[in-house]
């Protein structure tokens, strides 16, 4: 979901959503707009200090021993 620039994943929990890192403009634009937008989930923690290179190792590793899920979804703006 999208509020005021603000994104998150909405996994049906009652009180609780996953708030995810500051989107591009040009990607929350995109997502407002409906079209769809690619999830992936990566369950071992990364560094907040990580960058691009470091980030994308995290991820190829993570891939490689099963611990990845993706899927699409579009956004909907929280009341």
């Amino acid at each position: 979901m999208t509020q005021r620039g603000r994104v998150a994943l909405d996994y049906g929990h009652d009180q609780y959503v996953m708030t995810i890192p500051p989107p591009s403009q040009d990607w929350l634009v995109l997502v407002e707009r409906g079209a769809p937008c690619r999830v992936c989930l990566v369950f071992a923690p990364l560094a907040l200090t990580a960058d691009q290179a470091e980030a994308d190792v995290h991820l190829r590793e993570s891939f490689a021993r099963g611990a990845v899920v993706w899927g699409a979804a579009y956004a909907r703006r929280r009341l």
